[in-house]
């Protein structure tokens, strides 16, 4: 079985930072870790990246293999009904279990 890592590098919209921390903190994040765990997937980290035009990047760990994680994508980029979020890159990381 293999066990991936996505480093997810997420570019916010306006509206998303006009939003500001309060938000994020109370709403939009508890309704991505409500998604983590319908999804199976665990959270390693998130913050702000360094030397990236991106605003954050989550680091996930999960069973999950490309489609599926991309299933878990589109939960997260549809969380508000506004879209918060521009662009997502992601990279992948296969370990061998």
């Amino acid at each position: 079985m293999r066990k991936y890592v996505y480093l997810c590098f997420v570019k916010w919209t306006d509206a998303a930072m006009e939003k500001g921390s309060d938000y994020f903190t109370k709403e939009w994040f508890p309704k991505h870790d409500e998604l983590c765990k319908k999804h199976k997937v665990k959270q390693l980290q998130h913050g702000v990246p360094f030397g990236t035009v991106e605003e954050h990047v989550f680091i996930y760990d999960t069973d999950l293999p490309l489609a599926d994680y991309q299933l878990f994508r589109n939960d997260v980029t549809a969380i508000s009904k506004e879209r918060y979020i521009a662009y997502i890159k992601t990279t992948i990381v296969n370990c061998v279990r």
